[in-house]
């Protein structure tokens, strides 16, 4: 079953949390081109955002050659 989690990402130079798709066995194949800003519609949703940002710091760091051969297509 395809899924994404938030993953931290160098891009230009830069790094920012990014939304990360992967494809059924598990290869990343796609990310969004901005990174993402946490949010929510109630504050408890804004901390669970938080949580997952956080959390992506936990895993290893991306570049945008490891999801994609060329530019994000998200």
């Amino acid at each position: 079953m395809a899924h994404w989690n938030y993953r931290v990402m160098l891009l230009d130079g830069e790094y920012g949390i990014h939304e990360v798709y992967y494809r059924d066995d598990g290869t990343p194949y796609a990310y969004t081109e901005e990174p993402c800003r946490p949010s929510g519609e109630t504050p408890d949703e804004l901390r669970s955002d938080l949580t997952y940002f956080l959390a992506a710091l936990e895993n290893p760091g991306l570049y945008a050659k490891d999801v994609l051969p060329s530019e994000p297509s998200v």
